[in-house]
């Protein structure tokens, strides 16, 4: 249950110079929520129906994604899981990331908060290029850090996920 995210800042800063420099098609679409639950088992029915309206108990990791927040509302304190579904093919035009970002915070109440930030990108470069090995890793480390700017102004400090560059 880490509370620490950490990405290169490097990356952040080539996967936008990327979006700048390079004719692509990008459509992003992002969500950020918050909320506070009366108990552990309120907070475990809400994060399995996030499971189903984002769609993701049926993708690879999901089930396991959402067991393990399950898993972190059952202690007391802050946690962060991230899940990621990515495809840029190296080679090829067309790349797609789903990323989400939830924190949890347990009080010693009981009282559950949950907190996501979701995006998705689809990517299509219009130029003669290809994406290379990087591409998904530069994605997914500035997806990283716009989710952790999201929740950091969702939640209280002790609650919200550290962005670390690296």
């Amino acid at each position: 249950m880490s509370t620490e995210i950490r990405v290169k800042r490097a990356y952040v800063e080539e996967c936008e110079r990327c979006w700048s420099q390079t004719a692509i098609s990008r459509n992003h679409s992002s969500v950020n929520s918050s909320k506070v639950l009366k108990t552990i088992d309120d907070g475990k029915r809400y994060i399995n129906g996030l499971g189903r309206i984002l769609k993701i108990n049926n993708a690879d990791g999901g089930k396991e994604f959402i067991d393990t927040l399950c898993f972190n509302i059952e202690f007391d304190g802050a946690a962060a899981t991230e899940f990621k579904q990515v495809e840029f093919k190296v080679g090829s035009k067309n790349g797609t990331a789903t990323y989400i970002l939830v924190a949890t915070n347990v009080d010693q109440n009981s009282k559950v908060t949950v907190c996501y930030a979701y995006h998705h990108i689809d990517e299509h470069i219009l130029e003669n290029k290809v994406f290379t090995i990087k591409a998904a890793d530069i994605t997914i480390d500035w997806l990283r850090a716009k989710s952790c700017e999201s929740l950091q102004a969702l939640l209280p400090p002790h609650a919200a996920p550290k962005l670390i560059y690296e």
